[in-house]
């Protein structure tokens, strides 16, 4: 039997799934050619400078929840250090190990000293324990002060014949010579009028007693006499010295508070004493009559277009919001900052923030 040729027809004649499956493609490339379309009108295109900002600032938010967690956990561990390492076992072998360069006390030659003045250097060299030195310097630094040589017994770990052995070289007045002192000096002087007929001895010489080596009273004048109740200080020039001629103010108090002025770049209002560390409601109740109010224009203050990032991250606010760096990427992302407000842009940065550091920055 003769083939047939196959005709045009033959080609586009197709049976019912194939015209299924031809219906589906054409369906599925539809759906392609037209995804592009629906894509830019019903999905918005974020700002890509907006989003990088938004990342940034939500790190850096991060960062210093962290960073601020992390430092108060630092400064509450770090003054119980000693009380939990260096006292907790007192006796055991770990304590008479530390102390093992200073076993024989009696080889140590002892000096004249003020235990006002004591560091834990100086405290070893006399041959105190370690443990006690660290106690002397932590109580010194937080303004603590002795008035009488005997206040050298309340140290915590000071034996007695460490006390006994240092007690002639301490230069602080005895609290049994001090009011034998006070009781004596009526008499003695009422003794040297009945007497002056008779003799051309002055009375000057009654008044000087000698005791455990001091040649006269002199020697025993207390620590605070020459602390006054009337003294002004200016917060940002008062020298060590100055601060310590008001009642309350040893000499750890002293350089905390100069210490702190350095990191702000200076005070700017009373106030600013509370946040020295360790200062109490009471202390700064006792030492704010005698500040002069701080003026302003006498701050240090930085230029936050130029200036680096250890240059801000050295001043006491900026470094404690962890601001530094949030500041420097806004500048790079935004250009120079027009004013100082321009800061209150930056999501982070709160009123509260911004009214600490406003004084203390400048944009030029």
């Amino acid at each position: 039997m003769k083939r047939r040729r196959p005709t045009l027809k033959d080609f586009f004649n197709f049976t019912r799934n194939d015209r299924i499956g031809i219906l589906q493609l054409s369906v599925l490339l539809l759906l392609v050619l037209a995804f592009p379309h629906f894509y830019a009108v019903f999905v918005q295109h974020p700002s890509i400078t907006t989003t990088v900002d938004k990342e940034q600032l939500q790190l850096a938010t991060r960062q210093i929840y962290a960073a601020q967690a992390t430092e108060e956990a630092e400064r509450r561990s770090k003054y119980n250090h000693y009380n939990n390492k260096q006292f907790a076992n007192k006796d055991s072998k770990d304590s008479e190990e530390d102390d093992s360069d200073f076993e024989n006390t009696t080889e140590v030659q002892p000096y004249p000293f003020n235990p006002n003045n004591l560091n834990y250097k100086m405290a070893r060299e006399l041959g105190m324990p370690q443990r006690v030195a660290y106690t002397i310097e932590n109580y010194l630094e937080k303004g603590g002060q002795f008035r009488y040589a005997e206040d050298m017994q309340k140290i915590y770990g000071l034996s007695k014949n460490d006390y006994e052995r240092l007690l002639p070289y301490i230069q602080l007045p005895h609290k049994t010579t001090t009011t034998q002192t006070s009781k004596e000096q009526q008499p003695s002087a009422t003794i040297a009028d009945n007497s002056s007929a008779n003799t051309s001895q002055t009375p000057a010489n009654t008044n000087k007693p000698t005791t455990l080596g001091f040649k006269d009273s002199s020697s025993f004048e207390p620590k605070r006499s020459y602390k006054s109740n009337t003294a002004m200080i200016d917060m940002n020039t008062a020298d060590s010295l100055e601060w310590q001629q008001i009642r309350g103010v040893g000499k750890g108090y002293a350089n905390r508070i100069i210490k702190y002025r350095n990191l702000l770049g200076g005070y700017t209002a009373k106030e600013q004493l509370k946040e020295v560390y360790g200062m109490t409601d009471e202390l700064y109740a006792q030492i704010e009559p005698h500040l002069l109010v701080p003026h302003p224009s006498k701050v240090k203050k930085i230029n936050i277009n130029k200036a680096t990032f250890e240059e801000l991250n050295a001043q006491a606010y900026i470094r404690k919001y962890k601001l530094a760096n949030t500041i420097i990427k806004y500048r790079e992302q935004h250009g120079a900052y027009q004013t100082v407000k321009d800061l209150q842009q930056i999501q982070i940065i709160t009123p509260e923030m911004f009214a600490k550091i406003n004084l203390y920055l400048i944009a030029q």
